[in-house]
Order: structure tokens, then C-alpha cells, then sequence
């Protein structure tokens, strides 16, 4: 409940907070170890999203060290509780957004999860297009880190195998069940299978 109402807190005015960042951080860095409690780990995601714009220097050196804490964090609450894994994931694009070296710094670490994340066919769509949301983040805001960690064989790797993949038995596949019009109505299909040729064409192969 504490973790609750401190989101509500942050969520409703960041700035109140800032003088006290670092000790927040220390705290999060602390319930981020609790994982076998999601709604800890749900709410201490959340806060850190809330938080990202107005860190400073040092406190960004101290979120970089927690960022293998978070994706541990939201692999628990995958298997839990989907919808909130992927609102967690948000704080990703929080740090990809405001200070992208922070991932940079894990990069290899972030991008094998979210391909692990977007490969398993098991999750729902939803938290799949999280993970090659944020693939595709990175892709197009450090493309020369993902060559230079040797990420682009691994990605492409399991890219394909998601554009490639056929319909469950009995279903057709999304796009083909849109007639002409809601092909031009909605440009974009938002399931693993199209989101990925997304990340493929839209960053890979500018």
C-alpha cells in the first residue's frame, strides 16, 4: 500500500520529490529485490519511470546499476501478471528517451530480454510488441552500439522466425482478415508478426 500511494505521489507531481531522489532510488533498488512480491515490483517500475526525467548525474549512475534488477523485475511479473509487465517495461522507454547511455551501458542484457520476451509465442501479443517496442527504440537511436556488441546476428535471428510464423490452427492470420479499406484505415497491425517486419524495415535496413 506504502509503494501505492508513493506512485500516486510521484505520478501526480515528480518534481516534489526530486530532492529527494537519491533516497528513493536507494529504496527501489531495495524492493526491486523483492521477487516473489509483483505488486512491489509493479509500483517500484512505475515510480522509477516517473522519476527518470529529473535525475541528475549521480543519480543516474545509481540507475544504471539497477537496470539488471529491473529487467529481473519485469521477467517475475511476466509470469504473473502480463498488462502490468508491459506498463513496467515503460520505464525502458523512460531511460531510452532521456539518457539512452544508461541502457547503452546494458545493452546486451536488455536486448536478449526483450528477444526473449518477443520470441515466446506462449505471452500474449501485448507484451510481445512491448519487448520489439523497445528493440526498435534502440535500433534506430544506437545502431552502431547494436554492430559493435554483435547484436544484429541475434536479432535478426529471432526476427525472422516471428515474421515467419503461421496463425494458430483454425485462425487466419490478422492482416488477412482486414478487408482493402481497414488495410488503409489501420497502416499498422499491432501483432509480433508485423511489428517485427516493422523493426526490421523501419530500423535495420534504413
Amino acid at each position: 500500500v506504502g509503494l501505492l500511494l508513493l506512485n500516486c505521489a510521484l505520478e501526480l507531481d515528480p518534481d516534489v520529490f526530486a530532492p529527494h531522489y537519491m533516497e528513493l532510488l536507494l529504496l527501489f533498488d531495495r524492493t526491486l529485490n523483492s521477487l516473489g512480491q509483483p505488486g512491489t515490483l509493479y509500483y517500484s517500475l512505475r515510480s522509477l519511470s516517473t522519476m527518470v526525467a529529473g535525475l541528475g548525474s549521480d543519480e543516474m549512475n545509481l540507475m544504471s546499476s539497477m537496470v539488471p534488477k529491473m529487467v529481473s523485475a519485469v521477467r517475475e511479473l511476466i509470469k504473473v501478471n502480463e498488462c502490468q509487465a508491459s506498463e513496467a517495461m515503460e520505464v525502458f522507454d523512460e531511460l531510452m528517451e532521456t539518457e539512452v547511455s544508461i541502457i547503452v551501458g546494458h545493452l546486451s542484457d536488455v536486448v536478449g530480454f526483450c528477444l526473449e520476451v518477443a520470441s515466446n509465442s506462449a505471452l500474449g501479443d501485448n507484451v510481445r510488441v512491448k519487448a520489439l517496442s523497445c528493440i526498435s527504440f534502440l535500433v534506430k537511436l544506437k545502431s552502431k552500439a547494436i554492430l559493435k556488441h554483435k547484436l544484429l546476428p541475434t536479432i535478426l535471428h529471432t526476427l525472422f522466425p516471428i515474421m515467419s510464423a503461421e496463425p494458430p490452427p483454425g485462425q487466419m492470420d490478422a492482416e488477412d482478415e482486414l478487408s482493402e479499406e481497414d488495410i488503409e484505415d489501420q497502416a499498422e497491425v499491432h501483432t509480433p508478426k508485423h511489428f517485427a517486419a516493422q523493426v526490421l524495415w523501419g530500423g535495420l535496413c534504413v
